[in-house]
């Protein structure tokens, strides 16, 4: 059959020059989605890991994992204190450090005190233990005030000075106690104007009253503040990690 009058014949070169230019954009657009992916990929690789929470959100961890210092305040995971020289109550097993320029006296099943090994110590800390089926901390606190009048006579509870307890705890558990100020009578029959602060508090299975002397009146600051570190580190006997 013969062609059409006035119909013209596609081209054949042009057709060819259009496939080819499809195809390159065919191509290019594969590659780009193959370069995305693969990018995309390497991102996810590159990614690190999330970290497993230690305990379930919005939970306190019952056990959480040990090793390694912690902040003294995470009591149920703290390890064995290694700072400085350990006490332990032989009765009540409490134990605290100390550093070796302090001794320990007066020891007792129940009580200890750690000062430094001069007679006229600018230092006294003593620490007074008892099952808390036999002593609340009031009782205790009661106990060592009654103690600290044979050496101070005089004192006398301050609630205006600038030492105030505020908050009292004693091992990280929250009880009782005040500040207080007397003269302490010294070995050497000096008398050292002092300010005390007295404290006591229970774990539900034994409580402990610790006080604390300043005999330099000067520099009571300075000597609280290093009792506070002595005080950081102790510890019931049920948070000792075992």
């Amino acid at each position: 059959m013969s062609a059409v009058a006035g119909t013209p014949h596609p081209d054949r070169g042009s057709v060819q020059s259009r496939l080819m230019q499809w195809r390159i954009v065919v191509v290019f657009v594969g590659l780009f989605v193959v370069i995305s992916a693969v990018a995309v990929l390497i991102a996810l690789l590159a990614k690190p890991t999330p970290i497993k929470p230690v305990c379930p959100k919005h939970k306190v961890c019952v056990h959480p994992p040990r090793g390694g210092r912690v902040p003294p305040l995470e009591l149920s995971s703290s390890p064995r204190l290694e700072f400085w020289q350990a006490f332990v109550n032989s009765a009540l097993g409490y134990r605290f450090e100390y550093p070796s320029q302090l001794v320990t006296t007066d020891v007792t099943t129940t009580s200890v005190t750690v000062k430094p090994p001069s007679d006229n110590a600018a230092l006294i800390v003593t620490f007074e233990g008892a099952p808390s089926s036999q002593a609340t901390p009031d009782q205790l606190l009661n106990d060592r005030l009654n103690g600290l009048r044979g050496e101070i006579p005089n004192l006398t509870e301050n609630n205006i000075g600038a030492e105030q307890i505020l908050g009292p705890e004693v091992g990280y558990r929250a009880g009782v106690g005040g500040f207080y100020q007397g003269d302490l009578d010294s070995p050497s029959g000096l008398v050292a104007p002092s300010d005390v602060a007295v404290m006591a508090a229970s774990d539900g299975s034994e409580t402990i009253a610790v006080s604390v002397i300043s005999a330099n009146r000067d520099n009571t600051g300075e000597l609280f503040g290093f009792a506070d570190v002595l005080l950081s580190t102790l510890r019931f006997r049920g948070d000792v990690v075992q």
